[in-house]
């Protein structure tokens, strides 16, 4: 018995004729008689199992092989032909389509760097096995080290580009994407922070930088802790955006954990507008429209893949074991109206960090962006201190 990708059937025929691939059905084929029969997922599963039960090794392969197959689906890397009968696949513009990768809109601008008050070069650093997109914008004041910024989940280099836009000309300014978020490859397995902490630290010293300033927000916050802790004396200041502890903290509310948990939200305009009072607060409470200006005009395209692996990195890590071990001078800025992190958490971090300073602005969890002049300017004191 074989099982592989079934012929959609068309009125009229029955389900043994040649009429093309649908990914998402399947035949079993009986080697001895020759019969074959259609079996959509989750219709047959008794057929499947007694199968296996017969020939174990064999089904056993052929189920890794189409479980490899739904995981390149998944991650947009599939070369199976789409089925007709499906509108999510016949139409490649359909944003909400769960498994293809993000295909833009009409209407949507894909912007790259500008060539504006930033003027970041771009470019692949490959770092071991690794290739890692990263833009850095040269400072006026080369005896200052550089200041690294670490994005949020799912969030590519550009969307922090206004920011640097803001921060003050002498200080040279690091950005990367992590692996598969951007343009940066995904990872093959999984990564802890540890790991992505020590791939980050190979690439600044391919790029030539011993010492360095982090700034991280949100999720990048929890890459920032760890870089810090790993790298006493190469990580001379540390600067925490919207962020906390890891999986101990003060969480959002489940409505608000629950849209976190996917994507969508870089790629599909509505529904951005839609969730993003509820999730960012602060202004884009009262102006849901500023989602498409500050996220989705930036915004490139990630691997879903990638961003699993970036929620799997942070569901078991925590800072709390080692923050009074952070001697780093520490800036925390805080949303006072952030519903993804509660303004609590960074004030047990002040607590917790020997060297901390909390500065709270009336904004939400994307106040970098929204409040971009008055943050870098903290941010450019905050680390231009000697």
């Amino acid at each position: 018995m074989t099982v592989q990708p079934a012929q959609p059937v068309q009125p009229g025929q029955t389900g043994t004729e040649d009429i093309g691939e649908a990914p998402l059905d399947l035949t079993v084929t009986d080697a001895a008689s020759g019969t074959t029969r259609r079996v959509p997922p989750g219709s047959s599963g008794v057929t499947f199992l007694v199968a296996l039960a017969r020939r174990t090794r064999r089904m056993a392969s052929r189920a890794a092989g189409m479980l490899a197959e739904y995981a390149r689906i998944a991650a947009g890397a599939s070369t199976l032909t789409p089925s007709a009968r499906d509108h999510r696949f016949a139409d490649i513009a359909r944003t909400q389509n769960p498994l293809r990768r993000r295909v833009p809109t009409p209407g949507r601008r894909a912007r790259r760097l500008r060539a504006g008050p930033s003027m970041s070069s771009v470019r692949m650093v490959s770092v071991g096995r690794r290739r890692l997109r990263v833009a850095v914008r040269p400072g006026t004041d080369p005896g200052r080290p550089p200041l690294l910024l670490c994005s949020g989940i799912g969030a590519s280099l550009e969307l922090l580009e206004p920011f640097v836009d803001e921060v003050d000309p002498a200080i040279e300014v690091i950005r990367f994407d992590p692996p598969g978020v951007g343009e940066s490859p995904v990872s093959p397995l999984p990564y802890p922070f540890i790991g992505l902490a020590r791939l980050v630290r190979r690439m600044l010293d391919t790029l030539g930088y011993h010492r360095f300033d982090v700034l991280g927000v949100s999720w990048g916050g929890g890459l920032a802790q760890q870089l810090a802790f790993q790298n006493p004396r190469r990580c001379r200041r540390l600067v925490l955006v919207a962020t906390a502890t890891g999986c101990l903290m003060v969480p959002a509310s489940p409505r608000t954990l629950l849209r976190m948990a996917t994507p969508r939200r870089y790629w599909d305009a509505d529904y951005a507008r839609s969730i993003a009072g509820h999730i960012y607060g602060g202004t884009l409470r009262s102006r849901p429209e500023l989602v498409q200006q500050l996220i989705l005009d930036f915004e490139r395209p990630s691997s879903r893949r990638g961003y699993i692996y970036q929620l799997a990195a942070g569901a078991g890590w925590t800072s709390l074991p080692f923050l009074p071990l952070i001697r780093q001078p520490t800036l925390i800025l805080a949303g006072d109206d952030d519903p993804i992190i509660p303004l609590v958490n960074a004030r047990i971090m002040a607590k917790l960090l020997p060297a901390a300073q909390l500065e709270v602005y009336p904004d939400g969890h994307l106040g970098l962006v929204t409040m971009k002049a008055e943050l870098a300017k903290l941010v450019s004191d905050f680390v231009g201190r000697p």
